[in-house]
């Protein structure tokens, strides 16, 4: 009698068992902690003009080949904006040299008659998310020159070419800029340089 009683008992505390194992139930968590990263603009390609032949007339030649590539990878949404400033140009003569060449701000592709004009341009057709930064905020969400006016610049004058307000501008953007090097008609034949300041500024 003693012995029936004490298997009883084990077998009850085995279905016991058996029954916790099969329908436990917990919960858990999983935390990441994101540290914002640097903001930063780099140059891929440098811009090169292409060549043109004196025709007697006002010219102008375009430049597309320069590639720029924007990262902003504060996490902030702080926002950004990018300048450029003309800071010099050798190897243009006009008149015999007799006038300093320094580039004025044109808005047509008319230039002065007595100087060299430089015009910069961005639009939205410019800019693309990074292939690699899927996910990037909207390009159209930035601010481009072309939107209002031409953005004209001179050797004395940076100008904002491309902006990116609060919670904008946030991933990876390729830019490819375009350059216009305007020429009066009594420019002489050779070669030229033109040095520029690309500048980036990060909203606080």
């Amino acid at each position: 009698m003693q012995r029936f009683k004490r298997t009883t008992v084990v077998s009850v505390l085995l279905v016991i068992a058996m029954a916790f194992s099969a329908t436990g139930v917990f919960a858990d968590e999983g935390t990441i902690l994101l540290t914002g990263g640097s903001n930063t603009l780099e140059s891929s390609s440098s811009f090169a003009f292409t060549a043109k032949t004196l025709v007697g007339t006002a010219f102008s030649s375009v430049d597309t080949n320069a590639a720029w590539t924007m990262v902003d990878a504060r996490g902030s949404g702080a926002g950004w904006s990018i300048s450029v400033l003309a800071t010099s140009i050798t190897g243009l003569k006009l008149n015999d040299n007799v006038t300093a060449v320094t580039l004025l701000p044109v808005s047509s592709a008319i230039p002065d008659s007595t100087q060299f004009g430089l015009l910069m341009l961005i639009d939205p057709a410019d800019v693309v998310a990074m292939s690699v930064a899927a996910g990037s905020t909207s390009k159209d969400d930035l601010t481009y020159s072309a939107n209002t006016a031409a953005v004209l610049y001179a050797t004395t004058t940076a100008a904002k070419v491309l902006a990116a307000g609060v919670d904008k501008g946030m991933g990876g953007y390729d830019i490819n800029p375009t350059f216009t090097l305007y020429m009066p008609a009594g420019t002489y034949a050779g070669s030229a340089v033109l040095g520029l300041t690309v500048a980036k500024s990060d909203l606080p």
